[in-house]
């Protein structure tokens, strides 16, 4: 049942965000429409890069490659964009050990 929600998710995300450019970039990434080299050339502000930043730690992370993803948490707390959910939670991973 979960993986039928996740398009719809998608599809929600893709009616909302259809005219801003970098958000379609990044659902493009999330649904592997594009390479994290294409992703993070596209990142234009601090906000951006809080986001690409955090979405592609936890993807590497994910992925075995606890290093480079761990590196790119850090990566995301030096945005300084506070008030981003990929910002708190990074800082969350930080305070709890995960990420040294």
């Amino acid at each position: 049942q979960r993986s039928e929600e996740i398009p719809s998710v998608i599809e929600q995300a893709e009616e909302k965000y259809l005219n801003d450019a970098w958000y379609r970039v990044l659902l493009d990434w999330f649904q592997g429409k594009r390479s994290d080299e294409e992703m993070t050339n596209s990142i234009k502000d601090d906000e951006q890069a809080c986001e690409a930043h955090y979405w592609l730690g936890e993807k590497y992370r994910a992925t075995g490659r606890r290093e480079e993803g761990s590196a790119l948490i850090l990566k995301t707390l030096e945005t300084g964009v506070t008030s981003y959910y990929e910002y708190q939670h990074a800082r969350a991973l930080v305070n709890s050990g995960k990420i040294v």
